[in-house]
């Protein structure tokens, strides 16, 4: 699995999924592939949608969030982190002592889903 150390407070060094908004005219799985490959410098094709997740305002910002995750099998390109990460690498998710936010469950059911 691929995981980004964030680079912004207050979640600096925190492991998270590749992430990011969705530009008008694009859909979520686009915005999934260029986030992943911005993120990291992999370019990546989906496997399939692991959930819809919701976040109510308040919870991580004044807006509401709806979110979609992805499981994504690396197909080209290169470890290369952008200003978001401090660092980018395949680990085990039971090796990253920290996690941005919620995605240690996001993560957990991912691998349930394989």
């Amino acid at each position: 699995m691929t995981v980004s150390s964030c680079s912004s407070a207050p979640t600096t060094g925190r492991g998270g999924l590749p992430g990011g908004w969705v530009e008008p005219g694009e859909s979520p799985a686009e915005a999934a592939v260029r986030e992943t490959r911005e993120e990291t410098g992999l370019d990546v094709e989906l496997a399939g949608l692991v959930d819809v997740y919701d976040r109510r305002p308040g919870e991580c910002g004044f807006h509401g969030q709806v979110n979609l995750v992805y499981r994504c099998r690396a197909v080209g390109g290169g470890i290369d982190p952008s200003h978001e990460a401090l660092a980018v690498e395949y680990r085990s998710p039971a090796t990253v002592e920290a996690w941005h936010a919620d995605h240690e469950a996001r993560v957990a059911d991912a691998l349930a889903a394989r």
